[in-house]
Parts: structure tokens; sequence; C-alpha cells
């Protein structure tokens, strides 16, 4: 099985400075996700698994796509970094983001 993700640009309610809306690509998101370290730290497997799942992200943003496809594996690892990623903002942009990548549909 395999689960696919769009890659949408979220604005933020929280604006920036100046008052200016700030925005943020689920891409970019996922692979901050994937990159920072979870409170605590990370252990090596979990870096292999992380990197493992970054794969399709870069290759989606190499080349432009509306959406990123991942292993059932490389969404599991995604979900369980972003069970615990701390956001610096509660805002509805990222729990859309949050909502989608926890619902992401299987596809075959």
């Amino acid at each position: 099985m395999a689960r696919k993700i769009e890659l949408r640009t979220g604005v933020l309610i929280a604006n920036g400075a100046n008052g200016a809306p700030v925005t943020f690509q689920w891409s970019e998101m996922m692979s901050n996700i994937l990159r920072q370290a979870p409170p605590g730290g990370i252990n090596l497997d979990q870096i292999i698994r992380s990197m493992e799942a970054l794969k399709p992200v870069t290759q989606a943003i190499e080349e432009k796509a509306e959406s990123v496809t991942f292993t059932e594996e490389q969404w599991r690892t995604l979900k369980e970094r972003l069970d615990t990623f701390p956001f610096a903002v509660a805002d509805p942009a990222i729990a859309e983001f949050g909502l989608a990548v926890r619902n992401a549909p299987e596809i075959t």
C-alpha cells in the first residue's frame, strides 16, 4: 500500500512582521518535520527512517509535483514524527495540514 498527500500552500492566521501573511509550503513542512530532531533527540534508526521518508518529498519538490506518494512505512514515519513535532503556534492551517497527513488516503 501507499499513501498520497496533496502539496498545498497554507496561510497562517498569525501574521508575521508588519501584519504580512505567513505562508508555508506543505512539502517544506514535511521536510522540516522529518529533518528536525524531536524533543529528547533522535537515534540512528529514527534518522535512517526519516531520511527514507524524506526521499519522496525531495523528489516531489524537485519535480514541482502537486502531491507526494509515500510507502506505508514512509507515511508511518512522517505521521509518528508529526505527532511529536513542536509547532511554534496553533493555527487552523497547521491543523488542516496535520489532519491531511494523518488521514492520507491509501492508494494502490
